[in-house]
């Protein structure tokens, strides 16, 4: 458990000192890790928590009107929900601050300062990896944003820096399971060939099969890329020693860790119930795999121009792109820059075949699967008459085996086979247009 959290307390401590210097709406606004489109704008604090509370679970986050100001919280102040503990313990438990992590939806309660006589009530979101608390609310008193609206980015959470919280409040609905309810599980190996492959199962639902969520190069929370599959798998050592036999999972290791490099690997089982998150046994494990070799040759590379290609490709850094040394991308040929998105065609005739235009030519796609492997949307195929389709010249087939691979230099790139050589040229051409290597022979 990493408790609350290492380096506030001490930034903290730094930040009382100038507190007084400190500019209105110092704080930095993130994208949020929770979902926070029930949360309302322009309310007190108090009232807005309680409406999200509404709109998302149907219950109450208590009003503080009757209770005497004590403590040095003023009355009607958000601190009073802590000094006189109001929400329902049927529905709340209530954690003080040090004592457990937060986790999403907690319901923050701050003390008075000098200068705020009314304590706050904000939403728990996040820690960045340096500890610094992000939170969802309204009306914060002082030094602090409102919501981020003032920044445009209504929606988005604030970090804090002025002071502890008392604690939160969490529904119990959402406590985490005790230890012995979480997942269980271990990573069982990590390898180049076979994957990283393990099992995992909750006891608290054993028959489920549950996701997993494997980090490569640093633990969740840390930043590090991650990727998701199911434990469906059979395997018949798992049918004794836990009950249930389709627990298991693999996952090729990325192209993105296939760059020379040790990476370690987390597994983590992901329980039924919210919080129900367990590091499994076995981890981290580490990993180191050469990269990977051109699927077909001869080839050529052409340049994805911009990151809006790249997205309109479909294609994927971390899972889709392999990363080559500068050698290595020499030794290809570059051709000229790939089509700015991927447009696909048919004709109106009722053929069979479906075309990429590139550069004014239509290249068959030469499968259902070469589609797939190419990430290539089906709903886009245009229908086109019959006699426009044949109006367009024909070139080669487009490759059936999908593969992208990052220079060292960051360009990304996508290979394709060489156009055929002019007649009277003796040999397989390269591709005019590119950089270093157009017009060269195929490898």
């Amino acid at each position: 458990m990493r408790r609350i959290p290492r380096s506030l307390h001490a930034a903290l401590g730094a930040l009382a000192l100038a507190a007084s210097a400190t500019p209105a709406h110092a704080s930095t606004c993130v994208k949020p890790v929770a979902d926070w489109s029930d949360f309302p704008g322009g309310y007190q604090c108090i009232v807005g928590v309680d409406h999200f509370i509404k709109n998302r679970w149907g219950l109450i986050f208590p009003a503080t009107g009757g209770h005497p100001g004590k403590n040095g919280c003023a009355e009607l102040g958000a601190c009073i929900e802590w000094v006189d503990d109001l929400p329902d313990k049927k529905d709340w438990n209530r954690h003080p601050w040090g004592s457990v992590d937060p986790q999403p939806y907690d319901i923050l309660i701050f003390p008075p300062t000098a200068s705020n006589a009314y304590g706050h009530a904000a939403a728990f979101d996040h820690f960045d990896g340096g500890g610094t608390l992000f939170i969802m609310d309204d009306n914060w008193d002082g030094n602090e944003s409102k919501s981020c609206a003032w920044a445009g980015h209504e929606g988005w959470v604030h970090s804090v820096n002025n002071y502890d919280p008392y604690g939160f409040y969490r529904l119990k609905s959402l406590e985490p399971p005790p230890p012995d309810k979480l997942p269980k599980g271990s990573i069982d190996g990590a390898d180049c060939a076979a994957g990283v492959a393990g099992w995992t199962q909750d006891p608290d639902d054993p028959d489920t099969a549950i996701a997993v969520h494997l980090y490569f190069g640093g633990d969740a929370g840390s930043g590090a890329p991650s990727l998701a599959t199911t434990a469906d798998a059979h395997r018949d050592d798992l049918c004794g020693a836990i009950g249930s036999c389709n627990h298991a999972f693999s996952m090729p290791v990325p192209l993105g860790v296939r760059d020379g490099l040790p990476h370690d690997v987390f597994a983590y089982g992901i329980g039924t119930k919210a919080g129900g998150n367990a590091l499994l046994d076995g981890s981290p494990r580490t990993v180191t795999c050469a990269p990977p070799e051109a699927p077909f040759s001869p080839s050529i590379r052409r340049h994805i121009v911009d990151p809006a290609s790249l997205e309109a490709w479909a294609i994927a850094p971390f899972t889709d792109v392999a990363r080559f040394t500068d050698a290595m991308t020499a030794a290809i040929p570059a051709g000229p820059d790939a089509p700015a998105a991927p447009a696909l065609v048919r004709s109106d005739d009722g053929g069979p075949d479906v075309w990429l235009v590139d550069a004014g030519e239509r290249r068959r796609v030469p499968s259902e699967a070469a589609i797939a492997a190419w990430h290539l949307d089906p709903a886009t195929i245009a229908t086109k008459p019959a006699a426009e389709i044949a109006a367009m010249a024909v070139g080669r087939d487009w490759p059936a085996l999908a593969f992208a691979l990052m220079a060292p230099d960051g360009a990304v790139y996508v290979l394709d086979t060489p156009p055929p050589a002019p007649p009277g040229s003796g040999g397989a051409g390269g591709a005019g247009g590119g950089g270093a290597g157009s017009g060269a022979g195929g490898p």
